[in-house]
């Protein structure tokens, strides 16, 4: 997707352009772009193959050095939504105190502007 978008931004920007722009330079800066966009999402993918490949391998070990408990090697697997339910909940946290952090700045903005002569 995001390889169309660029590929599309750059065809219409040197359609506007063109004139203006050397083909070759361009061509080069919309092809890194390109790049830029497939390693983007190959980072995604492969981080999305190690948490699929991740969480079994969890449970798999801790099943084993239990004694082939299965019931508690995919208790240790809870693991991995807990961690993503503490992690939103420390984002949110973290954005709301941003967010009253930049009031108390426009507060104080607004207080020292009504007050100058």
């Amino acid at each position: 997707m995001a390889f169309a978008v660029l590929m599309g931004t750059s065809r219409a920007v040197y359609g506007k352009y063109g004139e203006k722009l050397d083909l070759n330079r361009f061509m080069a800066g919309s092809a890194l772009l390109c790049v830029a966009a497939y390693l983007c999402i190959a980072l995604m993918a492969l981080a999305g193959d190690l948490g699929c490949s991740g969480g079994p391998t969890l449970v798999g070990m801790v099943s084993s050095a239990l004694g082939d408990n299965l019931k508690r090697g995919i208790l240790a697997g809870i693991i991995f939504p807990i961690l993503l339910l503490a992690g939103l909940w420390l984002s949110g946290r973290a954005r709301k105190s941003a967010v009253e952090g930049r009031r108390w700045q426009i507060d104080l903005l607004l207080l020292t502007a009504t007050k100058a002569p």
